[in-house]
């Protein structure tokens, strides 16, 4: 897994080996915020958009590559549109919590039908 997101500059090491960023790591690095603070925790959200430009970085470092890339982390669990907006980029798996499988795997089927009505396919 990699746990610092230098590859969201476009620099990762992509070795054959698929890799799984976290996206959790990715928010903390890009906010500057932890979400286990008291004070900061509400600034806290995986979301925002210049995390959603760093982790879109990282997923177009691997597609150009051609390697695999996955993410972990709590937002897909949480965040139906996070899954949507993993899967628009190429992701290629997405680690879910246990009490969210079925949904998540609906919706990944969903968004995945929706890139193949769009491109025609």
């Amino acid at each position: 897994m990699r746990q610092c997101p230098s590859g969201a500059s476009g620099e990762i090491e992509l070795d054959g080996i698929r890799r799984v960023f976290s996206g959790t790591t990715v928010a903390i690095v890009v906010l500057g915020v932890d979400r286990d603070s008291e004070l900061l925790a509400s600034e806290f959200d995986e979301r925002n958009p210049a995390v959603l430009h760093a982790i879109g970085q990282v997923i177009a470092a691997a597609r150009r590559a051609g390697r695999k890339v996955g993410i972990c982390g709590q937002a897909p669990s949480d965040h139906p549109e996070m899954v949507r907006f993993l899967v628009e980029r190429g992701i290629t798996s997405i680690l879910l919590n246990p009490d969210s499988v079925v949904g998540g795997l609906d919706l990944v089927a969903a968004a995945e039908a929706d890139l193949v009505r769009r491109k025609g396919v």
